[in-house]
């Protein structure tokens, strides 16, 4: 084998080493509040880094409505973020089925990560992989 098919070999290998999280940094779009809370926050990440957060108070109504901040990840922190949200555990947790649960008035919370979207159930669901990502967000992202 020559030195060529020797390189091949070891970027092939190479390749293989790639754990359950890592890939790409997907498009991410998170919201929180609503409900009695009277008002909503909304981040949008694109898989460039590139992020907008936007806050919508009630009260905006009668005054000018709020401006979004904008801005871009650092490397580290989007890589941060890329390995919890392709989690593979975090993905089995937006495609589980919410639990059985009478109606509740909590916020308004949506998740978007690539192709994989949830809505959060209004009962006491245990979906630690969903809270870790968006801890991350709200911990990366001005509030």
């Amino acid at each position: 084998m020559g030195l060529r098919g020797v390189l091949l070999v070891g970027l092939l290998l190479l390749g293989g080493c790639s754990g359950p999280g890592d890939g790409p940094l997907p498009a991410i779009v998170m919201t929180g509040g609503g409900g009695f809370e009277g008002g909503s926050q909304r981040w949008t990440i694109s898989p460039g880094g590139a992020w907008i957060w936007e806050r919508d108070f009630e009260e905006w109504r009668s005054g000018p409505r709020p401006t979004p901040r904008t801005g871009r990840l650092t490397g580290a922190a989007a890589r941060e973020l890329a390995a919890v949200a392709n989690d593979p555990d975090l993905v089995r947790e937006m495609r589980r089925p919410h639990e059985r649960c009478s109606s509740s008035d909590g916020s308004y919370e949506y998740l978007e990560v690539g192709s994989n979207d949830y809505l959060a159930g209004w009962c006491d669901e245990n979906r630690p992989h969903i809270d870790r990502l968006r801890a991350r967000i709200a911990a990366l992202m001005p509030n």
